[in-house]
């Protein structure tokens, strides 16, 4: 395994920091306190900035209308945007990373050719539905049902929180078939679909979300030849994201409680120079460069094709998630009074990083599911 990022990786890298500091961060305030439709109209016009710049579509194939790179390439771009700005984070996430991703790797030639184009440019904004209302925490079943019907499926059954839902792209959902998971395709049209109005949230509140309904949509199946194995792939990327996006958030939190604390003063010495605050900034950047290590191993045992890598994507998921939310508290604590205002960047963090321990199931399903590895395995 090699811990150095090779010159084409860091030139990713580069460019991506370079792109969510100038052309994202700036208007994370403004994204969090917009209307629905302002929100919306500011997720279209990032998703073209990321195309433009040549990075919507890292990891994805050059032959589909993705610019290349490898999956370690798709990771950097959620951690940074995800340092940037979440909202924007995780809409790039379902669409480009799990949408757009699903159709090259799944889709038939001629969905690819119609829907691929509009995602990776940014022009069409695709989604991803898979987490379900009162959904079993002993195991990834599925209450949605589908049933063939002519050259497809029709699906019945509710999704929750569905991150782009109402943007007018594609959705990618999950549904039982004679009992065992399937992947598949919603086309923008597609009737049979009813959503909820835009949901306001705690955190992330320029993310458009909404439940979804569907009743006899028609839909098309994605990687029927892999059975459960291509749901189950899909899942390990979205966990692995995730875990690139909250990732990024901890070092949005080290970095804004470590400003305030070196710039403030408390019994005239810096914050910093006081050991609960230090011990504080200390513990963060331990978070960070654990939560790193399990996101790139897994990147590493992916690129593999290791069985493993879906445990470690849990593992990855859980333990970043959860290292974000605890940064974020301490960021919001180092900042006191100035931290706890509204519209500050420590409040605004401490609200968003809830959300990555529930998107992508919850961290005790999640711990639920290693547990289990553990046992088979021992």
């Amino acid at each position: 395994m090699e811990f150095r990022f090779n010159e084409e990786q860091l030139d990713v890298q580069q460019r991506v920091r370079d792109c969510c500091r100038q052309e994202i961060a700036p208007g994370a305030a403004d994204l969090d306190t917009a209307s629905a439709e302002e929100a919306e109209a500011m997720i279209r016009e990032r998703t073209r900035i990321l195309s433009g710049k040549g990075l919507l579509g890292l990891g994805l194939p050059a032959e589909m209308g993705g610019v290349g790179g490898d999956l370690l390439s798709t990771v950097v771009l959620h951690q940074e945007l995800g340092e940037a700005c979440p909202a924007t984070a995780l809409s790039v996430l379902s669409s480009v990373g799990l949408c757009a991703r699903a159709l090259c790797e799944w889709g038939e030639k001629a969905e690819r050719d119609s829907l691929l184009g509009g995602l990776l440019s940014g022009q069409m904004i695709g989604a991803c539905g898979d987490l379900e209302p009162e959904a079993s925490l002993d195991a990834w079943s599925l209450k949605s049902s589908a049933v063939p019907s002519g050259n497809g499926f029709n699906i019945t059954g509710d999704k929750s929180m569905v991150a782009n839902a109402g943007l007018s792209g594609p959705t990618i959902v999950t549904a039982s078939v004679d009992g065992a998971a399937g992947l598949f395709l919603v086309p923008p049209d597609a009737s049979g679909v009813e959503l909820s109005a835009s949901q306001a949230k705690l955190g992330c509140r320029g993310l458009p979300t909404a439940d979804m309904v569907l009743k006899d949509c028609p839909t098309l199946r994605l990687g029927a030849e892999q059975g459960e194995g291509a749901v189950a792939a899909l899942r390990g990327f979205e966990h692995l994201l995730l875990g690139a996006v909250a990732t990024g958030m901890i070092n949005a939190a080290m970095v804004t409680a470590g400003v305030h604390a070196r710039d403030h003063q408390a019994g005239e010495k810096p914050l910093a120079r006081h050991q609960e605050i230090s011990f504080k900034l200390a513990e963060m950047l331990v978070c960070q460069e654990t939560a790193l290590m399990l996101l790139y191993r897994c990147v590493w045992m992916m690129d593999e094709k290791d069985a493993e890598a879906p445990v470690l994507a849990s593992s990855a998921k859980v333990f970043a998630s959860e290292a974000a939310v605890k940064a974020a508290d301490w960021a919001l604590q180092i900042s006191g009074q100035a931290g706890y205002q509204s519209g500050s960047r420590a409040e605004r963090i401490f609200r968003d990083a809830k959300l990555l321990e529930i998107l992508g199931d919850c961290t005790e399903k999640h711990r639920m599911f290693v547990a289990d590895q553990v046992l088979a395995a021992y």
